[in-house]
């Protein structure tokens, strides 16, 4: 027997067949045909697809109290499949019951994913929470989860190489492995301005030398898409959706997008237990941390370069509502009311600041250890503005 609710006002609603197999298929796979369940409609997220989210009546410590399900019509099974349910096996994802096509669906069941976690693991919490600067203190518990989740997803290449043997999409994911080498960074699109195609050639061809670390000593399965919505909380530990974009490529592209707020504290924590997962009963010192936060800081210099070739298509205004400074340290980018007027292509101060930091990195790794402490310390592109300010001081003192 099962009940079932409506779905969000304006969805076309799934046909009543489909919700009946989602209850024949939780019985089989989940829980007894005898179990009586009940069934709603879940958030898309745009996707096209049909969820829902199957509870029972009555449950054990064997089973679940509920169960997500996900319905694609006309969706053939690939290699992220493969993915999704080591995935599951290892806790990087949530725990898979079903995976195949049945009909003319494609349908997963899993546990409940849980809540979305976006940025706030790398802020300050509030120890009260009616204080916003006072008694605060980071949350380590989300950063350690956090790092092993991501080392956890990258380890999987380990017994799916083949699936995870896919060159990156995204030209930010092929500069991400640039830092282990090869030759997977393409050539620019031709439609990019001639200033940004180079940029990006002197990233793809300098990133190998600049990293340092372990994390740009092998090619892991690369997450490739871990945006806010993929990834989520369930208790203290963090779990990791989509393997669609996952690709033969670097630690450190993964680990960059979520350490632009600026914690230290944080984003030391992540990287520890990110290594203490990847690298099991290899020593890690204090120089060693720091040569990860750098490589990181590499990362997320591509991250922003990545940025100027898609904010053109920003809906709202372009790249006038990607601004650098806010988008290194916090996880949104500033609303378009907040801003002046600007261009819809890149700037040159855009490019200018991106170009600096390339610059800095490059200084950094060819012997300028004060500056390669300060963008440790104080993230690439408040480093390298930072040494701008200064050699224009001593180009005004001097003259």
């Amino acid at each position: 027997m099962a009940s079932w609710d409506e779905g969000e006002p304006g969805r076309v609603p799934p046909e009543p067949e489909l919700k009946t197999l989602v209850v024949d298929l939780c019985q089989t796979h989940v829980w007894s045909q005898d179990t009586k369940l009940s069934i709603r409609e879940a958030s898309t997220q745009g996707k096209r697809s049909d969820t829902f989210v199957v509870s029972a009546s009555w449950f054990s410590s064997a089973s679940p109290r509920e169960v997500f399900v996900v319905a694609r019509p006309g969706y053939r099974a690939g290699r992220d499949d493969a993915l999704t349910e080591l995935a599951g096996e290892r806790g990087c994802a949530p725990k898979i019951y079903f995976m195949g096509a049945v009909g003319d669906h494609h349908l997963t069941i899993s546990e409940p994913a849980g809540a979305r976690v976006g940025g706030d693991f790398l802020r300050w919490r509030p120890a009260v929470w009616k204080s916003k600067f006072y008694g605060a203190r980071p949350d380590k518990r989300l950063a350690r989860a956090y790092g092993r989740a991501v080392a956890c997803v990258h380890g999987l290449a380990d017994d799916l190489r083949q699936e995870c043997a896919r060159p990156p999409k995204k030209p930010v994911d092929a500069l991400g492995a640039a830092t282990v080498g090869g030759s997977l960074a393409k050539a620019p699109p031709a439609s990019w301005p001639r200033r940004l195609r180079a940029v990006y050639r002197f990233a793809a061809e300098r990133s190998s030398a600049w990293a340092r670390s372990r994390l740009a000593s092998r090619f892991v399965c690369s997450h490739g898409d871990l945006h806010g919505w993929n990834v989520v909380r369930t208790g203290d530990a963090i779990k990791i959706l989509d393997y669609e974009d996952a690709h033969e490529g670097s630690a450190i592209q993964d680990l960059a997008r979520y350490a632009r707020k600026r914690h230290r504290a944080n984003v030391e924590t992540m990287l520890r237990a990110y290594h203490r997962r990847a690298f099991v009963g290899e020593p890690l010192s204090a120089t060693q941390v720091r040569d990860m936060i750098f490589d990181v800081e590499i990362g997320l210099a591509h991250e922003v370069l990545y940025k100027l070739t898609t904010c053109p298509e920003l809906p709202g205004g372009g790249c006038r509502r990607f601004h650098i400074p806010t988008y290194v340290s916090t996880v949104r980018h500033l609303p378009p009311g907040k801003l002046p007027a600007g261009p819809k292509k890149q700037s040159r101060a855009q490019l200018d600041t991106v170009e600096a930091a390339y610059s800095a990195l490059d200084a950094a790794s060819n012997g300028d250890d004060a500056l390669a402490a300060d963008i440790v310390a104080i993230g690439v592109f408040r480093a390298s503005q930072r040494r701008m300010w200064a050699l224009l001081a001593r180009n005004v003192t001097e003259h």
